[in-house]
């Protein structure tokens, strides 16, 4: 149990890691706003947040994906397509509101807590993060005031974005993460009783 938990919080961290790299290869590449960028991203957005739904709900589906997964991979340290939803939700969640950010400053407020100059690509990553944890972390952060970003917005299309956001990340992120553990248990115990 212990060293299954491991591989999978293992291969969680380098999928997270692998997806903010991409983020931030993106982010960086993304200069300009461009309006066919915004929607090729949300239709991204919505992708991933299909296949968070379906993994969280579909137990077959999520197991034939971990099978395949876990059949392809030549190394412990490899890219788990079943996670990249996961962590494509927050990045492309990031790169929708720099994008919006660089259509117009207005639309988000900036606080200094931090002593760094601002980076738009930085700090975006940060504010999706700060949200992320604001919903996956059951208010922690939001009963102890704790801040990981200095973007805010008090613009209503921004807000109802991020509480859409919040509310997806809320109900289905964590089910999603227990079914993918339990899956992963139960594929396992198939291959030791072979």
């Amino acid at each position: 149990m212990i060293k299954s938990t491991l591989w999978f919080l293992y291969d969680i961290f380098f999928s997270a890691m692998i997806c903010n790299a991409i983020g931030f290869i993106a982010l960086e590449h993304f200069t300009n706003f461009q309006w066919y960028w915004v929607a090729i991203l949300s239709v991204s957005f919505l992708i991933c947040g299909y296949y968070i739904v379906v993994f969280s709900k579909n137990k077959n589906r999520l197991y034939r994906s971990l099978v395949a997964d876990l059949i392809s991979a030549d190394s412990r340290i490899d890219f788990n397509l079943t996670y990249f939803p996961l962590f494509g939700f927050v990045v492309t969640f990031a790169l929708i509101n720099q994008q919006l950010f660089m259509s117009s400053e207005d639309l988000y407020t900036i606080t200094d807590i931090y002593n760094w100059p601002f980076d738009t690509n930085i700090d975006m990553l940060f504010y999706a993060y700060d949200n992320f944890f604001r919903a996956v972390c059951l208010d922690l952060f939001e009963t102890y005031n704790l801040h990981i970003s200095r973007i805010g917005s008090n613009n209503l299309g921004i807000l109802t974005l991020n509480f859409s956001y919040k509310i997806f990340l809320s109900i289905f992120f964590i089910k999603s993460l227990f079914e993918i553990f339990k899956t992963l248990k139960k594929y396992k115990a198939t291959c030791k009783n072979l």
